[in-house]
């Protein structure tokens, strides 16, 4: 089957630190303790002015993100000065998409979102890329057709896929205005594909270099991936190894406990 070549939309504008928007990155998040570092490297690692951004975080489930106060406070400490608002739901069992919407409606308090997941790696460039390419082109939501993977367990393999049409774009790097979410309804209930409805509309939606935002890990941490990677690694997918001098090589495999 032949896949659309689906374009890149061209971003060339680059604004100074003074005239980018304040920006809440919300992040669902079910059993991701052995995670916390890299949500920090995450945060900490973004080319964008600190005192613009907030993160958001809904834990669910029976586990506190955090084990104690000392805990969250150093975790708020680590961060700073980006401000956290930070919600656990115990004994409740949400759907991606759901913890989505709560975040977006109950705890962000800037106009663009930037999702963020948080068992994934996010480049510098992530926000800044996507915040310039929404202002250039005036559009309410951007995210990438494309995924690149990396397999940790698997000597850090790495893969790609693209998918031919803007309503498969990948939730995990969308950033959007609020006037956006609200007027498609917001993301869909599921536990996958939640973000067809906020993608639907393609002249509205742009398309970005994902070698710019993201890259997702494949793991077996706790839950493990809400969508299993693997199915992924085929010969025409497989790409060059992981970079294993980056800095993120050892923290991915401590996290995954790879000797």
């Amino acid at each position: 089957m032949n896949i659309p070549d689906v374009p890149l939309d061209e971003v060339t504008l680059n604004l100074p630190d003074k005239e980018l928007p304040s920006v809440s990155i919300v992040m669902p998040c079910y059993q991701r303790r052995r995670f916390i570092p890299l949500i920090i490297a995450n945060i900490n690692n973004q080319d964008y002015p600190k005192e613009k951004l907030e993160l958001c975080i809904l834990q669910d489930g029976d586990q506190d993100l955090f084990v104690d106060k000392l805990r969250y406070e150093k975790f708020k400490e680590a961060i700073y000065p980006v401000k956290l608002s930070y919600k656990y739901e115990p004994n409740i069992r949400r759907t991606i998409g759901n913890k989505r919407n709560i975040l977006v409606k109950q705890m962000a308090s800037h106009k663009f979102i930037a999702n963020m997941d948080s068992d994934d790696i996010y480049m510098n460039t992530y926000i800044r890329y996507s915040i310039n390419a929404l202002k250039q082109h005036k559009k309410g939501i951007s995210t990438s057709v494309s995924m690149l993977f990396v397999y940790p367990h698997k000597d850090f393999i790495m893969s790609a896929i693209t998918c031919g049409f803007k309503a498969q774009g990948h939730e995990g790097c969308s950033v959007f205005t609020k006037k956006h979410f609200q007027q498609f309804g917001g993301f869909g209930k599921s536990q996958t594909a939640e973000g067809v409805k906020m993608l639907s509309a393609e002249e509205r939606v742009l398309n970005l270099n994902i070698t710019k935002l993201m890259v997702c890990v494949s793991h077996n941490v706790d839950e493990g991936n809400t969508v299993k990677k693997e199915q992924f690694i085929t010969n025409d997918r497989i790409m060059e190894h992981f970079d294993k001098n980056s800095r993120w090589y050892s923290l991915i495999k401590e996290i995954c406990m790879i000797d």
